[in-house]
């Protein structure tokens, strides 16, 4: 529904965050979703909904970006807010939300910065297909819960062959790959535009592997966050003895 509505708003484009509402919205879930449209739509991110009679809300920004103190900045429209850098909650008359949204997307349109508004993917770790595993998934799943200060490992692997692939819903791919004889379905949410103008059989991923359940049957599935053709990659991952250990995929 978030993603919808972006897509039929027809100011979304001339402006640099989101600030989303809809009275039905779980205010339990509001934060994850915030972060997931990042991810399709990389821009410091509010959701909110109606609670009492008020509406609350989470808030996520992107990579670098003072999110607190851009609410901070936004004060004059919100009864209370807290939180840090990357996420916050906060609370606002109903009548003040069109107010909010002008003068929140002012802020951050006056503070962030051009490199503060490309996407940066990190890698954890490369790996080969084999070392991907039910294991391994679990092992992951101890380290939650995942937000911006423990973010969901994301590994690369590389020349990986694409067996088939499938434009969803016109921005979704799903792809079937495989690597020495290990094969998986793999889904990137968003990045059907990229797929299309790199297609190419051998291709290095970045990606997320999880649990997916269909009648009763689990599989591991691999939630992608890039595809790159092998032949034009020249990522690093540095080892984890280095200062930074991920590096980065831009774009």
């Amino acid at each position: 529904e978030a993603l919808q509505m972006i897509e039929e708003d027809p100011t979304h484009a001339s402006r640099v965050s989101n600030v989303l509402c809809k009275s039905t919205w779980h205010k339990g879930v509001i934060g994850i979703v915030a972060s997931r449209v990042i991810e399709h739509h990389y821009r410091p991110t509010v959701l909110l909904t109606e609670s009492e009679g008020k509406l609350v809300g989470s808030a996520r920004s992107v990579s670098g970006f003072d999110l607190y103190a851009a609410l901070e900045a936004s004060s004059e429209h919100v009864l209370q807010f807290g939180g840090h850098t990357f996420a916050a909650g906060l609370t606002m008359k109903k009548e003040a939300f069109p107010a909010f949204c002008k003068k929140f997307d002012q802020v951050v349109r006056e503070r962030i910065t051009e490199d503060q508004k490309m996407p940066v993917l990190h890698l954890d770790r490369e790996v080969q297909f084999q070392e991907v595993d039910a294991k391994l998934i679990r092992i992951l799943s101890k380290m939650e819960p995942f937000g911006p200060r423990n973010r969901r490992p994301v590994f690369l692997t590389r020349k990986v062959k694409v067996l088939h692939s499938t434009i969803l819903k016109e921005s979704h791919v799903k792809l079937v790959v495989e690597q020495n004889g290990r094969m998986f379905e793999a889904i990137g949410f968003g990045i059907a535009s990229s797929w299309r103008s790199h297609q190419a059989e051998l291709v290095d991923l970045a990606y997320q592997p999880v649990f997916n359940v269909w009648r009763k049957e689990v599989k591991i599935n691999l939630r992608l966050k890039d595809i790159i053709p092998s032949n034009e990659s020249n990522i690093i991952v540095q080892n984890p003895s280095q200062s930074d250990p991920s590096s980065s995929l831009t774009g």
